[in-house]
């Protein structure tokens, strides 16, 4: 009896270790809360949406989160969606973001952005710990961070207090206010950026092909597969981003691949007249368009989707909601410059 209530009270320490170690990681892990890169709450805010809620589901890097705008998607078309990315996203980490998606989600389409695909694949710290520090826990996170590991060393990445031990003296109020299960992102994902830098020159198109690396492939044919298997249509994209030889080369072994897998493949960077793009005002630096960009890629996209994936038609008052909060940051963004 004596051994037993040992053993109760040492498992209730342990227990109440675990929990405080829970809660001062919450408080020190680092979060991108300021607008428009609010990334902690556009991730944290996709996982408190209801079950079943989006016919799409957007993933990749920035190219992905500053071209399409969802709420206006939705206005278009009907079409529900967000965009579930972050910036330089390692392609193992969107493996997983749609694993993991596919959990609480049957859409109609995985739409995926290409960009990371085309280069080489390496481990930033910062583009790691902004796709996994948010993530929810659970197997796919801690496989997730087997891969995304440096040498290894995969701990630090399920142990925020590991990694931010040291912010103490940096702390400010919306660490201590924040609540992961309250973030909810009106505008689904989109960064809408307001700076605009003329550009003097555009994608530069070849109808050569270079392979991809190794592994890129892998892990593309590895999302391929997963799709299949849950039964969800899978089409694979580039945004328009001025792409250069070397990635439009490596583009065209995908749309190669994509053939070879039945998939449909479409690259917008040869679409700039059709979209409408200008190179004088519709991009934030020479990858990424900025709200004017996206504004006009998301209409195209609408007319590209009408007939191939039907909206449901209905009304939503939330989603109206969210599209009136999308309307007014472009509004202040087109007055901005104007």
């Amino acid at each position: 009896m004596k051994k037993r209530r040992i053993l109760l009270r040492f498992a209730a320490l342990l227990l109440l270790f675990c929990l405080g170690l829970l809660l001062l990681s919450g408080i020190l892990i680092r979060k991108d809360l300021d607008k428009p890169f609010d990334m902690t709450t556009k991730l944290a805010g996709f996982f408190n949406e209801p079950a079943d809620e989006f016919d799409l589901l957007f993933f990749g890097t920035s190219h992905m989160y500053t071209s399409v705008a969802p709420p206006l998607l939705w206005e278009e078309t009907g079409l529900k969606s967000y965009v579930l990315a972050s910036q330089s996203q390692p392609i193992w980490a969107t493996y997983y973001y749609i694993r993991e998606a596919l959990r609480s989600q049957t859409p109609k389409c995985v739409v995926l952005e290409l960009h990371m695909f085309c280069q080489q694949m390496y481990y930033d710290e910062g583009a790691v710990h902004s796709a996994i520090d948010h993530f929810p826990f659970g197997r796919n996170k801690i496989e997730m961070a087997v891969k995304l590991a440096d040498h290894g060393d995969w701990l630090p990445l399920l142990t925020p207090f590991i990694t931010y031990h040291g912010r103490w003296e940096t702390l400010i109020t919306a660490d201590l206010t924040y609540r992961r299960w309250e973030q909810r992102d009106p505008l689904k994902g989109y960064v809408l950026l307001e700076g605009t830098r003329p550009l003097s020159a555009g994608p530069i198109l070849s109808r050569e092909t270079e392979a991809v690396p190794e592994e890129n492939e892998q892990v593309l044919r590895e999302i391929i597969r997963l799709c299949r298997e849950t039964g969800v249509p899978l089409w694979l994209i580039k945004t328009p981003n001025n792409a250069d030889e070397t990635e439009e080369r490596r583009l065209n072994s995908i749309a190669a691949l994509a053939e070879a897998e039945g998939l449909p493949y479409t690259d917008f960077n040869e679409r700039y007249d059709e979209i409408g793009l200008s190179l004088a005002t519709d991009f934030f630096d020479s990858q990424h368009m900025n709200f004017l960009g996206a504004e006009k890629f998301t209409r195209y996209l609408a007319q590209y989707l009408q007939g191939a994936l039907p909206g449901s038609g209905t009304e939503d008052p939330q989603w109206r909601a969210d599209a009136g909060e999308y309307h007014a940051a472009f509004d202040q963004a087109a007055a901005a410059i104007a």
